[in-house]
């Protein structure tokens, strides 16, 4: 297992420890169920009455209040509304369905999570069903609420840093760090990296702030238009800025670098997408999507559908059948995406 990964979920379990909270029944389902996903085979079924899913992606509100042109679902938060703000007891059906029960990550997520007012009950709640509870935040409101966080027992936070943010919210990264520790997610294109400057002062803020690591992202592309922002496998820069950066930031912060695409997919040892075993994404109405690339309707619905056909109807058999087959071909869902190669941020 990757070193970063084991340091991240060190840090998890360290907090719940110190925090007071003990591992109840609930807890240890879900601890179980996550071994036995790291030890199963992966097939075109799942039968998660066995081996459920082990991340929950919550979106408890569609609402945001930025407006990234680059975001992936940007189409989904385009009416703003809320009428999929998610209340405590939606979350509360959630929780108890079979198969989320037995998830051990809860990420709360949106559109901006802190703009739905049930936030802190909803963690309550989570955490009263034994989950870790993570959110992802664009921060700019988090100052606000980081003392209801924490008292309601989130576990981490993972602050979403824009160009459009990041001067913006150094008082606010400085404020939360010095109470919780937080950790900053950027998404970074092929312009980013065309030299040092930008990834630098990403590392040095997160650093300078008090947070104690970095997730960069490359670009998941929306649309054709979005393509050449893409890193690609052939791109020497990238890994020049990656191997600078480790030297002169590695010791200081937990810097993890995402995955490049490839341009050439030779079988199934090319495609190490692990997100329709491990991931489970649903909104306040029991939509599913399949992974970060969310498509409400097209992949079922947790309350709608039988136990039987949850999660294996033929949109998901197609896409975990061609990510499993030694074929070249890949789904369309997976066209130009890094996560498709990246064994480490789809395979939690």
């Amino acid at each position: 297992m990757n070193r970063l990964k084991l340091k991240h979920y060190a840090r998890l379990i360290k907090r719940q420890v110190l925090s007071g909270r003990k591992f109840n029944k609930n807890g240890f389902v879900k601890y179980k169920n996550y071994l036995k996903y790291r030890l199963c085979k992966k097939n075109e079924i799942i039968d998660w009455n066995n081996v459920a899913p082990v991340y929950t992606s919550l979106i408890i509100t569609k609402r945001c209040n930025l407006n990234c042109s680059f975001c992936i679902v940007k189409d989904m938060i385009k009416e703003k509304t809320r009428d999929y703000d998610l209340s405590t007891a939606q979350a509360e059906k959630i929780f108890q369905h079979p198969m989320i029960k037995k998830s051990l990550m809860m990420m709360l997520n949106g559109g901006e999570p802190l703009l739905n007012s049930n936030i802190l009950e909803i963690v309550k709640v989570a955490k009263s069903f034994g989950h870790l509870v993570g959110i992802t935040t664009n921060a700019t409101l988090l100052p606000k609420y980081i003392d209801g966080l924490i008292d309601a027992g989130i576990d981490s936070i993972s602050v979403s840093l824009y160009d459009s943010t990041m001067m913006v919210l150094q008082d606010n990264l400085k404020k939360v760090a010095a109470k919780f520790p937080i950790r900053i997610n950027k998404m970074i294109r092929k312009k980013d990296i065309a030299d040092f400057t930008l990834v630098e002062n990403i590392c040095s803020l997160a650093r300078d702030t008090g947070c104690y690591g970095v997730y960069f992202q490359n670009m998941i592309p929306s649309d054709i238009n979005e393509i050449n922002d893409v890193i690609f496998e052939d791109n020497q820069q990238y890994f020049k800025v990656q191997r600078l950066i480790n030297r002169k930031y590695g010791n200081q912060l937990l810097i993890s670098w995402p995955g490049v695409v490839a341009k050439t997919i030779r079988g199934s040892r090319d495609k190490k997408c692990r997100m329709p075993w491990w991931l489970t994404v649903v909104d306040a109405q029991g939509n599913l999507g399949l992974c970060c690339r969310y498509q409400e309707g097209l992949y079922g619905n947790i309350f709608l559908d039988d136990a039987g056909t949850i999660k294996n109807d033929l949109n998901w058999r197609k896409v975990r059948g061609s990510l499993l087959s030694n074929s070249p071909d890949i789904p369309a869902e997976c066209d130009n995406c890094y996560l498709l190669n990246d064994s480490y941020a789809s395979n939690i």
